[in-house]
């Protein structure tokens, strides 16, 4: 009877992960209570803040850095339009950035069932991914992050559809995810690796067909960055090769190397779920001699690839998310092999934890900087 009660009340899975979800987005804005401080600065979400203004006015300030047009030009104009129907500016930005934070784990779900052919497998992954420590801070936020990596994704599952089918239409609509991301947030541009490397891998040994669809994706994924760095060269004299510049001089904080930097990086915005991703890369270590004759293996390999852009900026949490699917394809690998799920769930209850309390407690208590200098110096 029981059995039977249960099958009555349950709830589809396309209900219960977006509202999932939505309740995550709406969670973090009432406990990390996100404001957009220095607005009239160079910082992060003020210099977002003096663009939005200059689209308002046409003035702007004498530090004013024209950065985020080049990284963010149609985000920038999305907010100030939905500011015009909402008449805020805070709660368009936040609105806008749920949104795509929902949209996003909603995009990894239909990567990871794809990838992995198992719904309970893609919907754990989906958690990793939705309650990593970089999405619950710096998604529903007042950045644009949350706006990249939703292209970034919905890109890689339109990239996978090709990979696995063949199918040019997944190829197109990729390399548009790609060119309209490009302008919200610059990690949609690491799709574009994916994209080439499905066009390559896929349509073997047809070296004249290869080269036409690389050049014609590539036009699609590379001009409406192209178009803003030129809008931004004409009216302000700067391009993103200013920005990237200004990143490797002015933020950079590592005296000796990064190496120590990627360590504390990495650590934290996965924790515990080290614990979830090893037995993973086992797995997937075990299966290595299949790799390129599997559609799935391989195309985690291509998923790697497309992060490997993050190791030319300074290590934030933030930026190092674009990392986060390809660490989490691969604990999603174990996910797959596991039956007793409820084993899962006191790791899953840590990385939460973990993700809401790292910067208000974890990381004031854990300073692991003078040990890893030890180490890492040999001493």
């Amino acid at each position: 009877m029981l059995h039977a009660l249960y099958k009555e009340v349950r709830i589809p899975l396309c209900i219960v992960l977006p509202a999932l979800l939505a309740c995550a987005a709406l969670f973090s804005i009432y406990a990390l209570n996100p404001t957009p401080i220095d607005r009239y600065n160079t910082g992060s979400d003020g210099s977002y803040w003096q663009s939005m203004d200059y689209l308002d006015t046409g003035q702007h300030m004498p530090s004013f850095l024209p950065n985020r047009f080049v990284t963010g030009s149609g985000f920038i104009l999305t907010v100030v339009e939905l500011e015009r129907v909402f008449g805020s500016r805070e709660v368009s930005w936040l609105l806008l950035n749920s949104v795509f934070y929902v949209g996003m784990g909603l995009c990894f779900y239909a990567l990871a069932a794809a990838v992995l052919k198992d719904a309970r497998a893609a919907f754990f992954s989906t958690l990793l991914i939705a309650f990593n420590y970089a999405a619950v801070v710096y998604g529903p936020y007042y950045a644009a992050d949350a706006s990249g990596w939703f292209f970034y994704i919905a890109t890689l599952y339109c990239s996978f559809r090709f990979y696995a089918s063949g199918e040019h239409k997944w190829l197109w609509a990729a390399a548009a995810l790609v060119g309209i991301g490009g302008v919200f947030k610059e990690y949609a541009l690491c799709g574009g690796i994916a994209v080439a490397c499905s066009i390559v891998f896929a349509q073997r040994g047809q070296w004249f067909k290869k080269l036409a669809l690389l050049f014609g994706a590539g036009a699609v994924c590379a001009g409406p960055f192209l178009l803003a760095n030129l809008w931004t060269w004409h009216v302000f004299q700067y391009t993103y090769l200013n920005w990237w510049a200004y990143n490797q001089t002015q933020q950079s904080t590592f005296p000796d190397s990064r190496l120590d930097e990627y360590i504390k990086v990495l650590g934290g915005i996965y924790n515990v779920a080290w614990f979830l991703f090893l037995p993973g890369l086992y797995l997937l270590w075990q299966r290595r001699r299949n790799i390129m004759s599997d559609v799935s293996l391989s195309f985690i390999l291509i998923v790697a690839l497309s992060s490997l852009p993050v190791l030319v900026w300074p290590p934030f949490q933030r930026v190092f998310f674009i990392t986060a699917p390809t660490f989490v394809l691969v604990a999603g690998l174990f996910f797959a092999r596991v039956r007793r799920y409820w084993l899962l769930v006191p790791w899953f209850a840590a990385y939460v934890l973990c993700a809401y309390l790292m910067d208000s407690y974890i990381l004031k208590a854990v300073n692991i900087g003078p040990l890893l200098h030890v180490l890492l110096a040999g001493h």
